[in-house]
């Protein structure tokens, strides 16, 4: 997570460049990366997660 902003969202990842893309917040992608952080801290309470979801959104 250390090479993501915290004003940006991941969309891909491609190994062979080590190239990550990513969005803002404006696209239709922009709700699934802390929605998915979401659903795996409440399925493992992992606070981790939480935090790393919570500077990304205003929930």
């Amino acid at each position: 997570m250390q090479r993501l902003p915290a004003d940006r969202f991941p969309v891909t990842y491609y190994r062979q460049t080590d190239t990550l893309v990513t969005s803002g917040s404006e696209p239709w992608v922009g709700g699934f990366y802390p929605g998915t952080l979401l659903y795996l801290f409440e399925a493992t309470r992992d606070s981790v997660l939480y935090h790393e979801r919570n500077p990304r959104s205003s929930w």
